[in-house]
This record gives C-alpha cells, structure tokens and sequence, in this order.
C-alpha cells in the first residue's frame, strides 16, 4: 500500500544502481544503529519527485559492509534500479522495535519537538531533523529564523520529554574573535 512521505521515517539514501542485479547503493542515516533487514517492508520515493507518496517494497537482502547494497523481491535488473534512483528509502514508524523504557525514545521521535531555553524557559523553536557526522549524531534546529546544528551530548540537551513534545537546550556560548 502506497504511503505518503510525512507518514514515514527517513533510513538512508540510494543515490545509484550497484551491479547488474537489481541492486542499489544504500547510504544509511545510521550504520550503526540500522534496523533495517531481509523480508521487512520499505518505501520508496524518487529524490526529484513532487509526488509526496512512496512506493512498498520488500527487502530481499541486504549486504552491510562498507558499502551496503539494498535487493528488493520486485526489482531483478539495472533498468529498473535505473529508473527508481536517486531515491530515498523510509519506513513506517511501526516496523521499529519496541523501545524497553518509557525514558527510551528513537531519535526520529525528537523531529517537531518544540525547543526552550533551559536556562529561561523561552520558547526557541523546534527539531528539524538529525544525522550522524560519523563521530557523533547531530540535531539540525530551527531557532527564530535560523537553522542551527548541535551536536546531541546531554550538555545541549539535558530535558527531553516527549509526552510534552518538547525539549530543553542550553545554547552554546559563540566565540568571538
């Protein structure tokens, strides 16, 4: 079943084919933390589409190493991958496992929380998005009228609370020259 892309959660990036074999290049948002498998559902959206749904498939295999490469049951040629890609791979927010405390969350949780100051309690703006830079994950924050990056230590962020879809930051000190 077709779904739309606001419905979904973002895991990587197939920018090209890979091979002759209906594969695809797969550049997770998270190597380490990846909770995609053989036989779970994904969907698919072109990356230069303006349709706002994605297409199901079904992961056949996946290869993790240092490239890893996504089959789909559906997809058997390079044609076909040709014709899919660039695109992004999403999946229902359904599909993660079952989180073991009520103070767990996935980062995917934190998008549209709204941010305040921990030092004030002024209302600052909201969670945009997330990414691992391969040191650390990073928070891309929307603040007034400008997108910052933080990295997500406990010092940044030391109050998250989902049931009150907010957090608290401390914001760093700018160095002046």
């Amino acid at each position: 079943m077709r779904k739309q892309r606001n419905e979904l959660i973002l895991m990587g990036y197939c920018p090209n084919p890979h091979g002759v074999h209906g594969g695809f290049s797969f550049f997770p948002i998270s190597r380490k933390d990846s909770i995609l498998q053989h036989g779970m559902e994904v969907f698919l959206k072109k990356s230069n589409s303006t349709d706002n749904s994605c297409e199901p498939y079904k992961i056949a295999k996946i290869n993790k190493g240092n490239k890893w490469i996504l089959f789909f049951d559906q997809i058997i040629d390079r044609n076909q991958v040709e014709s899919l890609t660039p695109a992004e791979v999403y999946c229902a927010r359904e599909a993660f496992p079952k989180l073991e405390s009520k103070s767990e969350f996935y980062l995917a949780d934190l998008i549209g929380l709204k941010i305040y100051s921990f030092e004030t309690g002024d209302f600052l703006g909201k969670c945009l998005n997330h990414y691992h830079n391969g040191a650390q994950y990073v928070l891309v924050l929307k603040l007034q009228n400008e997108t910052i990056e933080l990295p997500f230590i406990d010092y940044f962020f030391p109050e998250i609370n989902l049931a009150r879809g907010e957090m608290r930051i401390r914001m760093p000190e700018v160095i002046s020259e």
